[in-house]
């Protein structure tokens, strides 16, 4: 299988809200521009978008914590989003904040393998699995630098 490229994205509902979560997503993601291939899925998709979105006072999002699975038209890319209410963020240690993204994250596989089998696409859970767990420890391990210093 070729791989794809994993991609993160989101929508804040309040400044308080991406500054209590970009230091530990955002950054996690391409930290010295290195890539997050994925070898697990049909060699058709191209890209895994995680779609971030965290409740804010502005804009609350509702919805199962990891949901909402789209495939392009072509089939080139998957998003899924993944939900964060107030309570996951605020007053939270970076670590805490960590560990809700990482449980969000391991969740995707099981979002995805559904839609993946029903539109005749092939899927190694296994190892969706485990790339998915490498990233969430990467910004695990960052949330526990950035406490530290």
């Amino acid at each position: 299988m070729l791989k794809c490229e994993l991609e993160i994205a989101g929508q804040f509902g309040s400044p308080e809200a991406s500054d209590a979560v970009v230091p530990i997503f955002m950054r996690a993601m391409k930290p010295a521009g290195t890539q997050v291939p994925l070898h697990s899925l049909d060699d058709r998709i191209k890209q895994l978008s995680l779609l971030l979105r965290v409740s804010g006072r502005f804009q609350k999002f509702e919805g199962d914590p990891v949901e909402n699975v789209k495939f392009a038209r072509d089939r080139a890319w998957i998003s899924v989003d993944l939900l964060l209410w107030i309570a996951d963020w605020e007053g939270q240690s970076k670590v805490t904040i960590a560990k809700v993204l990482a449980e969000r994250v391991r969740g995707v596989p099981a979002v995805l393998e559904p839609l993946m089998l029903k539109r005749k696409l092939s899927l190694d859970k296994r190892l969706l699995q485990k790339e998915l767990e490498e990233f969430a420890d990467r910004f695990i391990k960052l949330s526990e630098s950035l406490e530290q210093a």
